[in-house]
Order: C-alpha cells, then structure tokens, then sequence
C-alpha cells in the first residue's frame, strides 16, 4: 500500500507535457530542455499551443525537428534558410510546393494525403526574399499539414503521420534495410543503394513502375511481394541515392523494403518487420 502511494504521489508531481509548455512559455530554460528531451512526441503538443508565444514556439518546434530528423547528418534544415520570393494565391497545395520546389531548388516530398485530410486545399504565399521555412510554415498551417526532414529532403505530410506518438511506430525513418542484420552480400548492396545518385520525374506512378527504373540504374534485381499498385502523385528529386528515393517511395506508400542478397524486396511494413526480426 505504501509504495502504491509513493508512486501516485511521484505522479501526480510529474510535470505533463502541457505544464512543461506552459513553463517554456513563460521563460523557464529547465521546461525548454525538458521539451528538447521528448522529442517528436512534443512537437503536436507545442503547436496546439502555438498561439500563446507563436515566434517562441515555431522556434523551439524547429529546433525539436532538427534534433530528430534522420539522418542526423541531414542538411535539409539548413535549405529552408536559403531566401526566395513566392506570389502565390488559391493554388492547390501541391502546386504550390512545386513552385517552391522550383522557385528554391530545395527537394520538397508530399506524402499521400486526401483533400479530406485538409483545412484547405488552396493555399496564398506572397513573400519577397524570405526564408523558404516562411513560406513553408505558412502553407502548413493553412492546410494542417507539417513537414519534417527525413531521408536528406523535407517531408510534408499529415501530423500525425510525421509525429504519430503513442506506441505507434512512425511512417518515417530508418527502413528494414537499414534495421536488418546484413550479410557480406547484402552489406555491399546496401553501399551500392547509397552511393548512386538518381533524377526522378514521377508523376502519379505505381511503386512497380516508379522502382522500376531504379533497378535498371542499380542493376540490382527488385522483388515486390505486395503493394507494387500503390501510386505516389508526385514524386520529382534531383541528385538523390536510390536508398533514400527508396525509402520515400516506400514508406509514403506505407511500406517498406530491405535487401536479400544482392537485390531489394520491397512488402507491406508488417510483413518487412517481421523478416527482419526473422533474420536477427
């Protein structure tokens, strides 16, 4: 009985993520690390409460977002510092970020996403050289999407896609590649998948077709054990590694790929888990 009280006593003197917010807000350095410290799981969170300190707040979610990008090493973050002028007004979003991918140069990836999923499907910008983050966090927030970095580009998505908390595992991230244990063999596939730099120009293409032509420029052999019919609406990189186009292409579509032998199987996440967890 003791230690059950001890424990609620310690839990309810446990900050939640909304007493930590509110501290931060308020200029409490212990809250802003604390918040550091959760991760992607208090980036939804802090945005709920984007409208008691918005420019605090946008800044601190930035730095989260950085901080779990992957890979670490990713210069995605520092692209959205380049400056650019946009005019745009009641452009579909996806329009949109194709004009800002062309008006930046940068490497802008939409997830699936349904005009059901949206606040709005049009989108205004207007701005005069400034960052493209502002152009960006503005067509976010417009439509309620978010974007995060992930495989050396700026992923927009669905929230709760990017950040999805709980015990549920994220769409975006390491693949069963990089998660398997790796033969000699496949150690020098993996090499091979990263080293190849690919320009892609898809547009609403199925995952068959799209990996298609990345196994032509690999010359590697590509299964498809499931989900070769999903389609990315658009799908357009320049100077990317077919791992990294790879592991967009798949996870976008909810499924993932890792290597046997020599060659890539690409399957449905569930089923690529469980290999790899066979092959530990």
């Amino acid at each position: 009985m003791t230690v059950m009280i001890l424990a609620l006593l310690i839990q309810a003197q446990t900050p939640t993520i909304d007493d930590r917010i509110a501290k931060f807000v308020q200029g409490d350095a212990a809250a802003r690390e604390a918040l550091i410290k959760l991760g992607a799981t208090a980036i939804r969170p802090l945005q709920g409460a984007r409208d008691k300190a918005p420019e605090k707040i946008d800044e601190l979610v930035f730095e989260i977002k950085k901080a779990v990008a992957y890979p670490k090493e990713t210069k995605a973050p520092a692209s959205l510092e380049a400056k650019t002028s946009l005019e745009i007004k009641g452009v579909k979003i996806r329009d949109a970020v194709a004009q800002l991918q062309n008006s930046s140069g940068m490497d802008l990836v939409c997830d699936r996403f349904e005009p059901a999923d949206l606040k709005s499907e049009d989108v205004s910008v207007v701005t005069t050289d400034a960052p493209v983050r502002s152009a960006l966090d503005l067509m976010c927030r417009q439509t309620g999407l978010d974007y995060g970095f992930f495989h050396n580009v700026v992923v927009i998505a669905r929230p709760d896609r990017l950040w999805p908390g709980g015990k549920s595992v994220p769409i975006f991230g390491p693949p069963g590649a990089d998660r398997q244990h790796r033969t000699a063999e496949e150690e020098k596939a993996f090499g091979q998948l990263r080293a190849m730099k690919v320009n892609l120009d898809f547009q609403d293409m199925a995952v068959k077709d799209s990996t298609a032509y990345m196994e032509a420029m690999a010359s590697m052999a590509f299964e498809i054990d499931g989900g070769g019919d999903k389609r990315m609406p658009i799908f357009r990189l320049k100077e990317i590694s077919i791992y990294d186009s790879l592991c967009l292409l798949t996870q976008c579509c909810d499924l993932d790929f890792m290597l046997k032998g020599a060659g890539v199987v690409i399957n449905s996440r569930d089923a690529i888990a469980k290999k790899v967890a066979g092959k530990k």
